[in-house]
């Protein structure tokens, strides 16, 4: 649990009021869920080795708090598992999100799923003044 409190105490420290997919996975994981094989880039570092992540083809993603949807901004990239193709992945979305706080990139296993509504699943948990604490559960990604 510390590492949930540490990771949530740094969201609140830096004033955002929104985790990156990076964050999220370290928050699942401390919770016992399973998360994919991953990898963080932060601004500016080397692409990490890809040893480990399963499978011919890696995401990647945008780490930026201000980029909720992804896949519509230009924030995600299915690539061979090479550090070469990782790498001109990120180089593309670096220039596309020039002008916006990122605070890195992840790399992700491909996780393999029907591309169809119900495909994927959305979750979410947030505090409203209203309603207190509340979990969002329902159909996810783009389709």
């Amino acid at each position: 649990m510390s590492e949930l409190r540490s990771v949530l105490a740094a969201a609140r420290g830096e004033r955002r009021n929104a985790l990156t997919e990076a964050e999220a996975y370290l928050v699942a994981g401390a919770l016992g869920l399973a998360v994919p094989e991953h990898r963080v880039v932060p601004m500016g570092g080397p692409v990490p080795s890809l040893d480990g992540l399963p499978g011919q083809e890696v995401v990647v993603k945008v780490l930026a708090p201000g980029v909720a949807h992804k896949t519509e901004r230009g924030g995600t990239a299915a690539v061979r598992r090479d550090p070469a193709a990782v790498a001109g992945a990120i180089d593309v979305m670096a220039a596309r999100f020039a002008h916006e706080p990122v605070l890195g990139w992840l790399v992700a296993e491909w996780v393999g799923h029907e591309p169809r509504p119900g495909g994927e699943v959305l979750v979410g948990w947030r505090r409203t003044a209203e309603f207190g604490p509340v979990l969002v559960l329902g159909v996810g990604g783009v389709y």
